[in-house]
C-alpha cells in the first residue's frame, strides 16, 4: 500500500485514479471484496486507504518495525555458523 501510494502520487494520479488502479494489483476475489470497502464507491482515496489499512493491521508501523527486527535477526543468524555438536543441539 505504501509503495503503491508513493508511486501513484509521484505519477500524478488523483485520489479517484488511485482507488481505481490499485485493484489491478490484487486478485479478482480480493477486487470484489475491496469494492465493498468504504471509500471505493465514492472514489475517496483517503477514506478507502484508511479502511484498507484498518482491515490489514500488518500495515501498521508497529508491525513493520517488528518485521524489521525479525529480518535483522534472520540476517544476523544467517551469518553465524554452527561449529560443533553443541551448536546443533542448541539449534534443535
Amino acid at each position: 500500500m505504501h509503495e503503491y501510494h508513493a508511486l501513484a502520487t509521484a505519477n500524478g494520479l488523483t485520489g479517484a485514479e488511485k482507488v481505481k488502479t490499485i485493484l489491478r494489483y490484487v486478485s479478482l476475489d480480493l477486487q470484489k471484496f475491496w469494492k465493498s470497502v468504504n471509500g471505493y464507491t465514492t472514489s475517496d482515496w483517503a477514506v478507502f486507504s484508511t479502511a484498507l489499512e484498518a482491515m490489514y493491521p500488518d500495515t501498521s508501523t508497529a508491525t513493520r518495525l517488528t518485521k524489521k527486527v525479525l529480518q535483522d535477526l534472520l540476517y544476523n543468524t544467517l551469518r553465524s555458523c554452527m561449529t560443533d555438536k553443541e551448536d546443533v543441539m542448541d539449534y534443535y
